[in-house]
């Protein structure tokens, strides 16, 4: 890999900063420790007589004598991002490459050469975001908020916008160490949200280690002292399985804040999906499809510690998962083998689970700051015996993940380094991100035998206009 394009750009963004005004510190979402995004979810809604605001609109009344006591205000927030990264190999990304999967599985031509084992390389700005945060008036006891967000997406040649949140939000105050919020409309789903979560530059952001992902959701904080208790009612909107299985995903977990800073928090997740309504002519022997609701329970477990001492921060989870493609985890479902009708393609289904564990370290020292994101996730298959093919391997026509390689993948390993620079309203960094996967043969029971490693490098360039 060729990295002299790279070397003109780091001499220039250190020549510029000794002719930068002092730095002032701004939040940037994935671009700093922690998203703006979340924070309409973590931070108590302020006094909205108080709060300031780049943008007001009158409350309009219908009766034009009246004058309101409050007002509507509009904040507007979000950045402009540049990318511009190279691979070592060919890779499974998404967002016009932006977010590295996993390199891709060998594949070989009649001379045994990889068609695979090639660069690429690429530069992006889909990653660029606007935020709306609204305060209103006062609702009874409660003060009023609401958050739109909008990024980019793929489509085609084109990127075209995304809606990431649309929440409203009420909050109590019932003395000073203790308040609710609930929290209706669709933002990040409340597994992903607040720390720890990665800060890595690149967007991958620990995929398949860590959760990710938006529902629609009705969430609910209470805050009693150093304890938050969480519930949440939420939809995997995403897919034909969730919705059609006509039950809400249920989340509950509980965070202990230590210090105001340090916080140490555990949840489940819980979810249901119906995969089909009809089976498949094709694969059924009597050539015919038959309706079907067959479904199946997923559970999910995390426990996770923040610290942060001083100019230092450490972030910890551990994480195990059924079926967590909706949080584009690396496990997913099957069609397990007793029960199995080839006749009618009646199926009865089964778990396919992962475990992960992923740590991050970072340090800030004035303007610059370093920090290492590492993570691992292994494939610890089924509890239940799945469909075979001739060779009594795992027949993966019964296998269904987040993308096709995932059901042959034994395990996904990550580790970014990283260094980050602060010169206001300009945010520059790099990362080298390495991910190695463990590909090989899916057994009766979902696990991977005879695995061989395949790992990419990237290295990435990013400025950051925030706003």
């Amino acid at each position: 890999m060729t990295w002299s394009r790279y070397y003109v750009i780091i001499s220039l963004v250190f020549i510029l900063s000794y002719h930068t005004r002092s730095f002032s510190q701004i939040y940037s979402n994935g671009f700093t420790e922690t998203a703006p995004e979340f924070d309409a979810l973590h931070e108590p809604i302020i006094n909205p007589e108080e709060t300031t605001s780049t943008e007001t609109e009158p409350y309009l009344s219908t009766c034009a004598d009246e004058k309101p006591e409050q007002k509507f205000k509009i904040k507007i927030s979000g950045y402009v991002k540049y990318e511009m990264f190279e691979d070592s190999r060919q890779t499974i990304n998404a967002r016009q490459g932006t977010i590295l999967v996993v390199p891709k599985m060998p594949e070989y031509d009649p001379n045994h050469v990889d068609i695979h084992d090639a660069p690429h390389w690429n530069m992006a700005g889909i990653r660029s975001r606007i935020y709306f945060d609204i305060t209103g008036p006062k609702l009874g006891h409660a003060y009023t908020s609401a958050k739109i967000g909008t990024d980019f997406a793929d489509s085609g040649e084109l990127a075209v916008l995304r809606l990431r949140d649309a929440s409203m939000q009420l909050y109590w105050e019932h003395s000073q160490h203790s308040n609710t919020r609930l929290v209706v409309g669709q933002s990040h789903h409340p597994m992903v949200l607040g720390e720890p979560y990665p800060a890595t530059l690149g967007y991958s952001e620990g995929i398949l280690i860590n959760p990710a992902g938006f529902a629609p959701q009705a969430t609910i904080f209470y805050t009693t002292g150093a304890l938050t208790l969480i519930g949440s009612l939420n939809a995997n909107w995403k897919t034909f399985a969730g919705r059609n299985a006509v039950a809400p995903c249920i989340f509950l977990a509980s965070e202990i804040t230590i210090q105001e800073k340090n916080i140490i928090g555990a949840g489940i997740d819980f979810h249901r999906e119906v995969p089909r309504l009809q089976t498949d002519a094709e694969i059924a022997t009597l050539g015919q499809s038959f309706a079907t609701t067959n479904g199946f329970n997923s559970w999910a477990a995390y426990v996770s510690a923040f610290f942060e001492i001083s100019c230092f921060k450490a972030k910890f989870r551990w994480l195990y998962a059924e079926n967590g493609q909706r949080y584009y985890l690396l496990s997913g479902f099957a069609t397990k083998a007793e029960g199995y009708n080839p006749a009618t393609d009646e199926r009865q289904y089964t778990n396919l689970r992962s475990i992960s564990y992923w740590t991050e370290l970072i340090y800030r020292y004035k303007k610059a700051e370093v920090g290492i994101f590492m993570g691992y996730v292994k494939n610890i298959g089924s509890r239940h015996q799945l469909i075979t093919d001739e060779d009594g391997f795992a027949d993966t026509r019964f296998i269904t993940t987040f993308y096709p390689e995932a059901a042959k993948t034994d395990y996904v390993l990550r580790i970014q380094p990283r260094l980050k620079y602060y010169l206001d309203p300009i945010h520059f960094g790099m990362e080298l991100e390495y991910c190695c996967a463990g590909y090989g043969q899916v057994n009766k029971f979902g696990k991977i035998e005879k695995s061989s490693p395949t790992s990419v490098a990237r290295l990435l360039f990013v400025a950051c206009y925030v706003f």
